[in-house]
């Protein structure tokens, strides 16, 4: 029977397991001590300051009211917003109202007429503006598809343009008068 010596090769094995193992579980603390501090100062930061937007807009947020606060521009200038100044006792504050907008008008939903038969554009203009003379503008407004006054299709859809457009006024000799110097252009221009 041999006989079993120990030696210090053995005594470090045995050990070496109990004390990796208590190496390792103080480690571990150590390294679950730093997590915890470094998860409560991302809750709760202590007084170090932290260099980015968000800490300069919480500093401007934080700081009285009675405080220049400056803010750096890139091109190595300083902006100072000096605080809006009190009213004395003896002032009175008075507020400009700010004007509403205007509204703006709907454009107009386009007119059309039909010709007809013993329906043409001086019985439109008679019917839509007053006076018959005021058919030089309606046929302005679709000369392109009506092309001679004296030869209208039946059946064909005009826009009648509204009367602000050209300025027509039945009630305005000046405006009467324009528009027969219109009509002599056209006449001139497609002789029956």
């Amino acid at each position: 029977e041999e006989e079993h010596v120990t030696t210090d090769e053995d005594e470090h094995t045995g050990l070496g397991f109990g004390r990796g193992f208590v190496i390792g579980i103080i480690v571990g603390l150590a390294l679950g001590a730093c997590g915890v501090y470094f998860a409560l100062d991302y809750i709760y930061p202590t007084g170090r300051t932290i260099e980015t937007e968000e800490s300069e807009m919480v500093e401007e947020l934080l700081a009285p009211a009675d405080t220049i606060v400056t803010e750096t521009v890139p091109q190595d200038t300083a902006t100072v917003e000096a605080p809006a100044p009190e009213p004395s006792e003896n002032s009175e504050i008075t507020e400009t109202p700010t004007p509403a907008p205007a509204p703006t008008p709907e454009p107009a939903k386009p007119v059309y007429d039909t010709i007809k038969a013993g329906y043409l554009l001086q019985a439109m203009a008679r019917k839509h503006y007053g006076q018959k003379i005021f058919w030089v503008y309606i046929y302005e407004e679709n000369k392109d598809a009506i092309g001679n006054p004296n030869r209208l299709n039946a059946g064909m859809k005009v826009v009648i343009p509204p009367a602000s457009k050209y300025g027509i006024d039945a009630s305005s000799k000046e405006s009467v008068k324009k528009a027969e110097e219109k009509e002599r252009q056209i006449i001139n221009k497609f002789p029956k």
